[in-house]
């Protein structure tokens, strides 16, 4: 009986150690800088759901032109010419933002959910 006892701690050991490292790689990946997000200055969504990319002082306008409205649409994964998709319109919680163009919107790194702009 005693050796179904040293199995069980055994047991109970090792859950409690892969417990405790798993929950120390994510507090390590949740709070590393990770990469930046990409930015990209846009007016749409057309017919198919693409974004068409204008010029990024466009965006710190507000306005592309009368009848279309630029903003910034994030980190889109389909690029074809001067069209996009597979982003978001919703600004990253964290982290740093740049611009295609290389433009940092919001620094990133540990700690920072500031952003600049405003008026």
């Amino acid at each position: 009986m005693s050796e179904r006892r040293l199995s069980s701690r055994a047991v109970k050991i090792g859950a409690v150690g892969a417990i405790s490292a798993a929950l120390a790689t994510w507090g390590f990946v949740a709070c590393s800088p990770g990469e930046d997000s990409r930015a990209d200055c846009v007016t749409g969504p057309d017919a198919n759901g693409e974004y068409t990319l204008v010029d990024e002082d466009e965006c710190e306008d507000g306005v592309y032109s009368s009848n279309h409205h630029a903003f910034w649409y994030y980190n889109a994964h389909h690029r074809t010419g001067n069209r996009i998709s597979g982003g978001t319109t919703l600004k990253p919680k964290s982290g740093g933002i740049k611009t295609s163009s290389g433009t940092t919107i919001r620094k990133g790194g540990f700690g920072s959910s500031g952003s600049s702009g405003g008026s």
